[in-house]
């Protein structure tokens, strides 16, 4: 009996089980990563309500802060509280909003007017629910 054609039918057999069997390895490796992807829960905790002061320009009797908003979701600015030290301004009285809803990663610009010309030591205060930012404007002319 002949056996040579035999040998050629089983490498090529073999050689289409290794190449099926990697590329389920490879398929189920993938279906893994990606399913744990789109439940994967972030470990970062901001608040819900987080902001950030990125500037301050202009002058002592009528200056501009940029405030970032950090949060998740999007906040309506005209319902935090702004101070100048300890005195709560009001709107539109002492202070007044470029946009009072802002988006996540948006910034947004608070226009004040204080009674008072304000030096370097006054100290701007917004206060969220759940945490206060405070800032100094340093480069007031």
């Amino acid at each position: 009996m002949n056996r040579k054609g035999i040998t050629p039918v089983v490498a090529i057999v073999l050689l289409m089980l290794v190449t099926v069997g990697g590329s389920y390895t490879v398929y189920e490796i993938y279906d893994s990563a990606q399913q744990q992807t789109e439940t994967y829960q972030t470990d970062i905790g901001l608040p819900e309500d987080s902001l950030s002061i990125e500037s301050c320009w202009g002058s002592p009797t009528e200056f501009n802060l940029l405030v970032r908003n950090t949060a998740s979701s999007t906040v309506n600015a005209s319902t935090i509280p702004v101070s100048l030290n300890t005195t709560r301004l009001e709107i539109p009285e002492n202070y007044t909003l470029q946009n009072p809803l802002v988006d996540p990663q948006r910034t947004y610009r608070i226009t004040i007017e204080p009674d008072n010309p304000v030096g370097s030591d006054t100290r701007i205060r917004l206060v969220t629910g759940q945490e206060t930012v405070t800032y100094r404007c340093l480069n007031l002319e």
